[in-house]
C-alpha cells in the first residue's frame, strides 16, 4: 500500500514535535538539578538570609560572581601596573659601584676621547 506525500508530511511533523519536545523536557530537568546543586551547595545561606525561593538563590550567585570576576580582573590590572613599574624601574636602574669598577676603559677607542 502506497503512503502519500501528505502522511508522510504528517509523520515527519510528529516525530519533529515530539523531538522538540523531549529536548524541552531535558532543558528543564538540567536546570533543576542545577537547582538542586545549588540548593544543597548554599542551603545555610538560603535559611540564614531568609530567601524566598532557588530563582532568588540564583540571582545571588550570579551577582557574586560577576563581583569575583570584576575583583580578578581588577588583580589582574593591579599586577600589570606592578609589572611595568618594575620593568621601568629596571630600565632606568644606575650602574651599581660593583658595574663601575668592572668597567676597562681601555676598551674604547681614541677616537671616543676627542
Amino acid at each position: 500500500m502506497p503512503v502519500s506525500k501528505l502522511a508522510w508530511k504528517r509523520l515527519t511533523e510528529a516525530q519533529e514535535y515530539l523531538q522538540e519536545e523531549e529536548e524541552q523536557a531535558l532543558t528543564k530537568i538540567l536546570q533543576l538539578w542545577k537547582q538542586q546543586k545549588l540548593l544543597k551547595k548554599r542551603a545555610g545561606e538560603f535559611l540564614q538570609r531568609d530567601i524566598k525561593d532557588v530563582e532568588e538563590l540564583e540571582k545571588l550567585e550570579e551577582k557574586e560572581e560577576e563581583e569575583r570576576k570584576k575583583w580578578e580582573a581588577e588583580k589582574r590590572k593591579e599586577a600589570e601596573a606592578s609589572r611595568a613599574r618594575q620593568n621601568l624601574a629596571a630600565a632606568l636602574k644606575f650602574p651599581s659601584s660593583a658595574d663601575i669598577e668592572a668597567f676597562d676603559p681601555s676598551i674604547l677607542d681614541d677616537s671616543f676621547l676627542d
